[in-house]
């Protein structure tokens, strides 16, 4: 399945003793040693590079230290059997880009900092603030760096200042008060560039110099461990490369001899990326597999060019198709989109040989189906939709000769989803809410009869929520909201089971938040608002269980947003007041954890403040007080502007700062600027006109919006009644 798209403040800040032990005190790290920090390092990176820092952060704390080095005095005290803990957590950091007191305390009670070096940290406010304050507490000597992409200094050349992958404050030194001097700073760095160091060399040169040793020693170490550890696989492994080798030449040489030793081999091979990778480690795994399955491709291509009989063909396909998992696990979505589309080519020649078997039928769907996913993951929309449907086909196909196992049923409705989510993408509305239907009217005639299991019934959710956004965008409120009512009814059956799931308390949230905006668009203020604040509750219910997952943070202040904005429209501030600050807290953290997230500083960020702007002017009492808070706005819409002005494909981006220059224009007005309020209304008019023109999706709030643009400028172009300088004072923006 192809996925989908508060409270008060919490108390005070926990002081030092509540939660870490004082940097100065002795505290006894994993493995018994006694060191006078709290964490060995402090690991710094962009959100946007979280996948590779979730690895370096792993590979260091696994790490042995070789017994000869374990209890070796270095600067930061004896060296420890494992370099744990690492601090990688993340904790709220306000938008004005002032560290947290937990990441402060973190910071102080480091040895060292890493920093995960990439374009994507070098504009990030959080991560050169963190370099700053380790540099202040530090000193320059413990700062490591690990460069992931782009170029150090490309800053300094004209033109290539988007490459640049050294933060300000690793670049230069810090001085007095945290300020960034014009001396240059040279950090010790590893490279994960291609071609470059490799994770293996990257991990080893940060443990030497945190171990005070030399790396050579310390590699010939590993690689002896290495050697010792791998020796059993090695030789599963060998004897697999072995008789792959062999069997190549078999092939060719006595075809009919090779055969009992070919459905061994491959069946050695089926079992090593199958059955036996899934029980090794993460590591492990990806290093044993890569031997073999450059192996096993080799020899399928030799073997695809002399033919090869059904089983053969049955069981490359399944390999083929267990390797492009492991790519694509590992990220690498050219690799995986290879794989999938030469397994689903096995599948195609055994299929056209016996056309209505039914474990053909479904190996082609699902094989043809991934291939499809994997196009719509990297964009390819058509090619996507081509694939898709080629799925869908085969799935009707096999359950219309008969196959009604609910493996078959959930393979047809899961593809038709997803073929109506590709249709969505490519504005092709009608057609795509025809799939959607179809495929949650199967999903959910399985749902009825009990034959879908936890991971279906979330396809089922996504589904219901795909066809919900399709039926509002069509302008079909009453259908998408029976649509998010039966979803709903799905999460139920799994909260009964598990009240404190996170991910479907997540979901949940968000199918009520988009109940809630439907019905204040219909002008039914107290339902929506009812709804609202059930969200808002769920939704930091499960934000409450992992505070560091950015999905539920930025799902809380969507809800938090919602309410914020419906009590408004009903009138209860100091609903409104509170769910405002907390959505401004939320937004503020999302944007300051990574600037180059556009859906965090641009829609998220810029709804907040300006919800902020809109209670202030609901609260004023007179001209001069709501001019003052709608001023507010305008450096907001300034900001906004030019974001989306670099960002034209983001239409909610688009629709926020539209927002934003109305209410420019509306300040512009209270302080007798109407040639500025007529051009800034104008501006928003048209602006917003893209966005509701033909064949774009229905839009309530963009469609709100350009009518009261519109209003605005008939009513400025006859007089200046009073009823236009009061916009947005006591009785909010015109709905």
């Amino acid at each position: 399945m192809i996925g989908t798209t508060s409270a008060a403040d919490p108390a005070g800040p926990t002081t030092l003793t509540q939660t870490f032990a004082k940097p100065t005190e002795s505290t006894t790290c994993k493995g018994g040693w006694v060191s006078s920090h709290r964490y060995w390092a402090f690991l710094s990176y962009s959100h946007a590079d979280g996948a590779a820092a979730r690895r370096l952060h792993r590979g260091l704390e696994t790490y042995r230290v070789p017994r000869r080095l374990v209890g070796r005095p270095t600067a930061q005290g004896p060296a420890p059997r494992r370099f744990s803990p690492i601090f990688r957590d993340r904790e709220e950091l306000t938008a004005d880009a002032h560290l947290g007191v937990r990441i402060e305390e973190a910071l102080a009670g480091s040895a060292y900092l890493i920093v995960l070096c990439s374009p994507n940290a070098a504009r990030s406010a959080w991560v050169n603030q963190e370099i700053i304050r380790f540099k202040s507490l530090h000193g320059e000597d413990r700062v490591l760096a690990v460069i992931l992409s782009g170029h150090q200094r490309a800053s300094e050349r004209p033109g290539h200042e988007a490459e640049e992958c050294f933060p300000p404050a690793l670049r230069w030194r810090v001085g007095a008060g945290g300020v960034l001097t014009d001396q240059r700073a040279e950090p010790i760095a590893a490279d994960l560039r291609p071609g470059k160091d490799g994770w293996r060399l990257t991990r080893l040169k940060l443990l030497a110099r945190m171990l005070e040793t030399g790396l050579d020693d310390l590699a010939r170490r590993d690689a002896q461990r290495r050697q010792a550890q791998y020796a059993a696989l090695a030789g599963v492994s060998g004897t697999v490369a072995l008789a792959m080798g062999g069997l190549a030449v078999a092939a060719l040489l006595a075809r009919n001899e090779a055969v009992a030793q070919r459905g061994q081999a491959e069946g050695l091979v089926e079992f090593m990326i199958g059955d036996l990778s899934q029980r090794l480690e993460p590591k492990v795994r990806l290093d044993v597999m890569g031997a073999v399955a450059d192996r096993a491709v080799a020899y399928y291509a030799v073997e695809a060019r002399h033919g090869m009989d059904a089983d053969a063909l049955a069981r490359r396909g399944r390999v083929l198709r267990q390797l492009g998992w492991i790519e694509q696990d590992r990220g690498d979505l050219v690799k995986a989109d290879a794989l999938f589309r030469a397994s689903a080519d096995s599948a195609r020649q055994l299929l056209a040989a016996r056309p209505r078997d039914p474990a053909r039928l479904l190996d082609y769907a699902s094989a043809a189906g991934r291939v499809g996913q994997i196009a719509a993951q990297r964009g390819q929309w058509q090619d996507a939709e081509a694939w898709t449907r080629d799925a869908a086909r085969a799935a009707d196909q096999l359950v219309s000769g008969g196959d009604r196992t609910p493996t078959a049923i959930a393979e047809q409705g899961s593809e038709h989803v997803n073929l109506g989510v590709i249709l969505m993408q490519q504005r092709q509305l009608a057609a795509a809410l025809v799939e959607l239907r179809r495929g949650v009217a199967i999903q959910s005639g399985l749902f009825d009869a009990g034959g879908l299991d936890r991971g279906r019934r979330d396809d089922l959710v996504q589904a219901l929520g795909w066809l919900a956004d399709g039926e509002r965008q069509s302008g079909d409120a009453a259908s998408a909201l029976r649509d998010r009512e039966a979803e709903e009814q799905v999460l139920d059956k799994d909260l009964r089971q598990t009240p404190n799931d996170r991910l479907a308390l997540d979901a949940l949230a968000v199918s009520r938040v988009a109940r809630a905006r439907i019905l204040s668009n219909q002008g039914r203020v107290a339902e929506a608002l009812s709804l609202a604040r059930s969200a808002a509750a769920v939704a930091e219910q499960a934000l409450a269980q992992d505070p560091a997952d950015t999905v539920l943070a930025d799902d809380a202040a969507g809800a938090q947003q919602t309410l914020g904005e419906v009590a408004l429209a009903a009138g209860d501030l100091a609903d409104a007041r509170l769910a405002a600050r907390r959505a401004l807290s939320l937004a503020g953290t999302l944007a300051a954890k990574d600037q180059g997230m556009i859906a965090w500083t641009g829609p998220r960020l810029g709804a907040a403040r300006l919800l902020g702007v809109r209670l202030a002017a609901r609260e004023a009492v007179g001209a001069t007080a709501c001019r003052n808070a709608l001023a507010m706005a305008v450096p907001e819409s300034h900001r906004l502007e030019a974001l989306s002005a670099t960002n034209p494909a983001s239409a909610s981006l688009a629709r926020i700062a539209a927002d934003a220059v109305m209410l420019r224009g509306d300040a512009a007005a209270l302080a007798g600027d109407w040639p500025g309020a007529r051009a800034d209304w104008r501006r928003a008019r048209d602006a917003l006109a893209r966005l509701t023109a033909n064949p774009a999706p229905v839009d309530p709030v963009a469609t709100r919006l350009a009518r009261a643009a519109q209003q605005r400028l008939i009513l400025t172009n006859r007089t200046r009644p009073p009823e236009i300088i009061a916009q947005g004072c006591g009785a909010g923006p015109v709905k």
